[in-house]
């Protein structure tokens, strides 16, 4: 057995190797020595008659395969044991000298009678420069499927999984309107009127609604229909075990011919039109903290919508465009006042920024307003009191410095270039509260915390 694979494997060799040759640059020789990868192509339940190869360097992308065709003949399995080498698909990818130090992958696609029947791949083959590995590896062709209706065939192999009656395996039946053995065309071998022509679409194909699909023709030769001709029928837009990577959904086409190209497709992770889901475009840790909250967005034409009715953190600028998420470089409460957590941080009123209180002058100024309760109960910012005022003007932190003082020891005290009535030496002239137009019996005073001036007598 060993050794009849051994001979198959050369007259494969031949035929296949040297398509894929020119694809991938010719072979890389050193002397006598070629960069290949034997890969041992199985599909052990589905009968196929055709392989197409989607072969990706790794510096391709997957919208630009290199591409091999395999056209095998009558259907039929393939299984590795088999002791009969027809039975035996191998194939050796070999490598040009731009690729022979990188790493491939494959995505496979089983065909019978022009229909994607069965799907496969493998990653990270490796090349390894002037030499050919023979330890192969095995690309298993299988369904994606389910067999809902337990008829032993499945999607996509079985073309209606919800009719039992309808699989590969079926006898045609005349004039039900069915393809019931799911080679695309209905009631070939039936009777008919001989030189009748009409139109062919099978039930299970479903309308046609974008994509590369065309009804057919069907001619009545002999008294009997003929297969249909000239149709194009839809493949399934999808990746095998829910990936999202491969090629028919990478391809900028409607394969399935269902008015959903790639990504909008549901079978390639698009979603279903007219459905809703939640969404939040703000930070996800912020979700559901303060006043922030999901919103929903709706499925239209394959692809979500914006999202709607969310609220997201005070700071944040809302996407424009559906799919963006928000920009929140600066997520703040800002100068908002109201018993609300506005930044969703999970701090109320954590206000970065507050209003001046409305006698912040004098020595009182750089005074700040609070965010609190009025007695009305609601929450806003609250001015400074009399009590606020003489607590900050005590400080003598909070007071501003004077500029150019003289003498310059005054600099290191708090004071104002012109005086005022506040117990400094705010001129720094050496006299605490004189104000330099006052008259010898009459000295001018400004009331606390007040742009009022009056003159005391006998001070």
């Amino acid at each position: 057995m060993i050794d009849g694979r051994r001979n198959m494997r050369k007259n494969l060799l031949i035929f296949l190797t040297m398509g894929l040759l020119a694809l991938l640059g010719g072979p890389s020789c050193s002397g006598d020595y070629i960069t290949g990868i034997w890969v041992r192509v199985t599909s052990l339940e589905i009968k196929i008659d055709h392989v197409e190869l989607r072969i990706f360097s790794e510096d391709s992308s997957h919208e630009d395969p290199l591409i091999k065709n395999i056209s095998i003949g009558e259907s039929r399995t393939f299984d590795p044991e088999s002791e009969n080498d027809e039975n035996q698909l191998w194939i050796l990818i070999t490598a040009g000298p731009e690729n022979k130090d990188k790493a491939i992958s494959i995505n496979a696609t089983g065909l019978r009678d022009s229909r994607e029947v069965a799907y496969g791949s493998l990653d990270g083959l490796q090349f390894v420069p002037d030499k050919v590995i023979e330890e192969p590896r095995t690309l298993d062709l299988t369904h994606s499927g389910a067999d809902e209706d337990e008829d032993g065939f499945y999607v996509p192999e079985d073309c209606d999984d919800s009719d039992p009656t309808v699989n590969p395996d079926a006898t045609e039946n005349c004039n039900d309107g069915l393809d019931n053995n799911c080679n695309g065309t209905v009631d070939e071998g039936c009777p008919c009127t001989d030189g009748e022509e009409i139109e062919c679409w099978p039930h299970w194909a479903g309308e046609i609604k974008g994509g590369p699909c065309k009804k057919g023709t069907q001619t009545c030769k002999g008294g009997i229909w003929e297969s249909c001709k000239d149709m194009v029928l839809p493949n399934p837009e999808g990746c095998p075990g829910g990936d999202y990577e491969c090629f028919s959904c990478l391809n900028n086409t409607d394969d399935d011919c269902d008015g959903f190209v790639d990504e909008k497709d549901t079978d390639c992770g698009g979603c279903v039109v007219d459905s809703w889901e939640p969404c939040f475009t703000g930070p996800e840790d912020r979700k559901t903290k303060g006043i922030c909250h999901e919103g929903q967005r709706k499925c239209e034409h394959g692809s979500w919508g914006m999202c709607i009715d969310e609220v997201i953190p005070h700071g944040c600028q809302k996407p424009t465009e559906p799919g963006q998420e928000a920009v929140c470089d600066e997520m703040t409460e800002g100068n908002l006042c109201n018993g609300k957590d506005d930044d969703c941080d999970g701090i109320v009123d954590n206000v970065t920024i507050k209003p001046q209180c409305s006698k912040a002058y004098g020595v009182c100024a750089g005074t700040t307003q609070k965010c609190g309760t009025k007695p009305d109960g609601q929450v806003d910012w609250l001015d400074c009191t009399e009590e606020d005022y003489i607590a900050w003007a005590s400080d003598k932190e909070n007071i501003p410095r004077c500029n150019q003082a003289n003498p310059p020891s005054c600099c290191q005290s708090s004071c104002y270039a012109t005086e005022v009535c506040d117990g400094l030496d705010n001129d720094c002239d050496g006299v605490v509260d004189h104000h330099p137009d006052a008259s010898d019996d009459c000295r001018q005073y400004q009331k606390p915390h007040t742009k009022d001036v009056i003159c005391d007598d006998g001070i």
